[in-house]
C-alpha cells in the first residue's frame, strides 16, 4: 500500500509526537478523501480522537509502528486492519 510506504519514509523514530501526528493525519486524510463515501475527520476532530483513544496511548501505538516500520513497511498495515483507522473519521457525525 502506497500510504504505508510513504508513512515508513516520512515518519522516523526520533520525530517529536506533534510531527508524527501531523504527518500521519495528512497522509491518511489524503487517502480517505479519495473516497466520496467516507467522511474523514478534520485535523481538529482527529486530534480530539487521539486524546480520547480507547486504549489511552495512541502515540505509543504509533511509535510502535514507526519502530517496526524501520524493519518492514508492512507494520503500518495494522493501522488499517485492527480498527485503529477509526481515529481518522468524524465519529460525532
Amino acid at each position: 500500500m502506497e500510504t504505508c510506504e510513504t508513512l515508513s519514509r516520512t515518519i522516523q523514530p526520533e520525530d517529536k509526537d506533534e510531527r508524527i501526528l501531523r504527518h500521519l493525519w495528512r497522509n491518511v486524510y489524503d487517502l480517505l478523501e479519495q473516497d466520496e463515501n467516507l467522511k474523514p475527520a478534520t485535523k481538529a476532530e482527529y486530534l480530539e480522537n487521539v486524546k480520547s483513544y480507547p486504549e489511552g496511548d495512541f502515540i505509543g501505538k504509533v511509535r510502535g509502528m514507526v519502530n517496526a516500520g524501520q524493519e518492514s513497511v508492512t507494520s503500518w498495515g495494522s493501522l488499517f486492519s485492527d480498527g485503529t483507522y477509526l481515529i481518522f473519521f468524524c465519529l460525532q457525525c
